[in-house]
């Protein structure tokens, strides 16, 4: 059933430095199931964009090829939302609407 119903949010807002709330706590979750953001460089699922969020992104951003500008858009947010999908299946669901993807559907996550 997960797998047949759209993504609200498949177009959601661009998530960045500034931004408090949901949409932050999903990334710093992502990035944190990515391994980032972690060890000496905690990254506090807290909802506020911090400067420790915003490294973390960047970081992700730069390990996968992409334009390091510490923007969540829809390629960085697939990244991060397949980490959440992977490692936190139940904050999978929670933040689905939350984080932009390029993904319609939570079965492209294998929810």
């Amino acid at each position: 059933m997960a797998g047949t119903n759209a993504h609200a949010e498949y177009n959601a807002p661009y998530v960045r430095s500034g931004m408090q709330g949901k949409a932050v706590y999903c990334v710093q979750t992502g990035v944190r199931a990515f391994g980032l953001g972690t060890a000496s460089d905690v990254v506090v699922t807290d909802g506020i964009w911090g400067p420790r969020t915003d490294n973390a992104v960047r970081e992700l951003q730069r390990r996968a090829g992409l334009k390091a500008d510490g923007i969540v858009g829809r390629e960085t947010g697939d990244i991060i939302f397949r980490a959440i999908a992977r490692d936190q299946p139940a904050n999978a669901y929670d933040c689905w609407g939350y984080v932009p993807t390029k993904g319609m559907f939570l079965s492209s996550y294998g929810l």
